[in-house]
Parts: C-alpha cells; sequence; structure tokens
C-alpha cells in the first residue's frame, strides 16, 4: 500500500505540476 501511494503521489506531482494540480495538493 506504501508502495502504490509512492507512485500515485510521485505521478500526481509530475502530472499536477503542467496542469498546476501538483502544487494544489502539495
Amino acid at each position: 500500500m506504501e508502495n502504490l501511494f509512492d507512485l500515485s503521489g510521485k505521478v500526481a506531482v509530475v502530472t499536477g505540476s503542467t496542469k498546476g494540480i501538483g502544487r494544489a495538493i502539495a
């Protein structure tokens, strides 16, 4: 479960960074 969260978090930051969602999540 920890691995899944780490992967999802990394993907969300990389994908969100381009749309600006990553900053909102972070």
